[in-house]
């Protein structure tokens, strides 16, 4: 009864290993960040299991780790208080190290097709990201994604459709010949692993700048609050958390992950463009707590 994503087999709720560790990510850099009414072993139970769900999913997707690592240091960095900025990272620290322990010491290894669950999985998937290293496989899909985009790119540049780009009807990966399945499939592979590649190909430089206007506009509105704003610290952090995840996968193009991403974009603008400060906030609740005396 669960609708599929137009033109293919996949259901809406259909999510990958990395969708939940951003997930995983969010729900940490909130109890800490923004849930102040949480008790501290509640706090310390949802990093356990969020650092847990990360570093299983690690093993199984190099984007949603990196993007998860993104949102776990801007959670820290958002943080006024350096006491409760050191118990999150000490807590963070102590999660992580227990875990690779676990992994290490029980030699634990789930067979999951391509990719297994196991430390060195995960230790391979790390060592790839920086370039060379990893396994074979880890790095056939490296070189197969630079290679994807490259062509893109360049041909976006110098091509007949660099300002409008070519639009969201063609298939790029049977234009630029990157089809990874069979192209009569059900679910063949449309875009270029990229979303923000995705997005130049198919809007050209006129898209690329009005993306990149948007990303400056969402950050420089952000930072002057992140601070002094617990909420935006959180919701600047999900959004270049995502961001970054958008760079080794199309996060997105689909409903599950492009949903909850323009969702945190809105209410980010929501908040930041409320044309009162600190002291006008404060001046406000003075006047409300005037009338209530009489």
């Amino acid at each position: 009864v669960v609708p599929n994503i137009p033109d293919s087999e996949t259901s809406i709720l259909s999510f990958k290993p990395g969708d939940f560790q951003l997930f995983a990510a969010v729900a940490v850099g909130y109890v800490w960040l923004v849930g102040n009414h949480y008790s501290k072993r509640y706090r310390i139970s949802v990093l356990v299991a969020g650092v847990s769900a990360i570093g299983i999913g690690a093993a199984l997707n190099r984007g949603g780790m990196l993007g998860a690592f993104a949102i776990l240091t801007l959670t820290a960095v958002s943080m006024r208080s350096r006491l409760k900025r050191r118990k999150y990272i000490a807590s963070l620290s102590t999660a992580l190290i227990a875990l690779l322990l676990v992994l290490g010491l029980s030699g634990l290894t789930i067979e999951l097709g391509v990719r297994n669950l196991s430390l060195s999985q995960l230790l391979a998937n790390v060592a790839s990201i920086g370039g060379e290293g990893g396994t074979q496989q880890l790095q056939g899909t490296v070189n197969w994604r630079l290679d994807y985009w490259e062509v893109i790119v360049s041909d976006t540049s110098s091509g007949d459709n660099w300002v409008a780009g070519v639009g969201y009807g063609p298939n790029l990966a049977d234009t630029y010949g990157f089809q990874t399945s069979d192209p009569d499939s059900s679910q063949p592979l449309r875009n270029a692993h990229n979303s923000h590649v995705t997005l130049f190909a198919r809007l050209g430089f006129i898209g690329l700048a009005i993306w990149g206007a948007l990303w400056l506009a969402i950050i420089t509105a952000a930072l002057t609050r992140a601070r002094s704003s617990p909420l935006t610290g959180w919701l600047l952090a999900v959004i270049i958390g995502f961001g970054i995840s958008a760079v080794f996968d199309p996060l997105l193009e689909g409903p599950q992950m492009a949903v909850p991403f323009w969702a945190a974009v809105g209410l980010l603008g929501s908040l930041t463009s409320k044309p009162g400060s600190a002291q006008a906030d404060q001046e406000y609740a003075l006047t409300l707590s005037d009338r209530r005396s009489q």
